[in-house]
């Protein structure tokens, strides 16, 4: 087994590890999970699973292959356990923009496809994190630090091993603005209401 797949590996399990902790705060009431981005998270991260996958192959997406069935998993808990709020109006806004990812993605097929549901799940991702951020600046007790910092270095991870093996590419680049994202998150957990 090559570093570069190995560093894939340990960023999966980072990555699922993160959710795990995340629900348990979430059950204990540590966290409140944001509707708009859980639900947001669901649907973009079984798209981007599928895009990496159609442009790369199954062990260079592992980490986002991992997300996207923790992320379900994440969601059912957490609506399970009684920890989600209802969406408010605009929120419904960017949840169907990431609906549109999922159109894109069945209307242009594979290739084309996936390069532009990407493109779409970035910006949606992006848009997805405004909401954490308004909570976290109201109360940055909101969100739990550790989980946000495994799912930074986990996607520094995937970063590093795919620059390694293929420079910098689309995934590579989606990773680092993914890891700077989350990292923004982890921050501001730990700054003083």
């Amino acid at each position: 087994m090559g570093i570069s797949v190995f560093v894939t590996v340990v960023a999966a399990c980072l990555h699922g590890v993160a959710y795990f902790l995340y629900c348990v705060q979430a059950k204990r009431g540590a966290s409140k999970p944001n509707p708009a981005a859980l639900l947001i998270w669901v649907i973009l991260s079984v798209v981007n699973a599928a895009n990496l996958t159609a442009l790369s192959d199954w062990v260079a997406s592992l980490q986002f292959i991992t997300g996207s069935v923790a992320t379900m998993m994440m969601f059912v808990f957490v609506l399970f356990v009684g920890k989600l709020a209802p969406l408010k109006k605009k929120e419904w806004g960017y949840v169907a923009l990431a609906l549109v990812a999922i159109i894109v993605r069945v209307k242009l097929g594979d290739r084309n496809g996936a390069m532009l549901a990407s493109f779409i799940i970035l910006l949606t991702g992006i848009i997805s994190v405004i909401p954490i951020v308004q909570g976290l600046l109201e109360s940055p007790s909101n969100e739990p630090f550790v989980p946000w910092l495994l799912w930074t270095v986990a996607f520094l991870l995937t970063a590093l091993s795919r620059y390694s093996q293929k420079g910098l590419d689309g995934m590579a680049v989606l990773s680092v603005i993914y890891a700077f994202l989350h990292g923004c998150i982890a921050v501001l957990t730990r700054r003083k209401a």
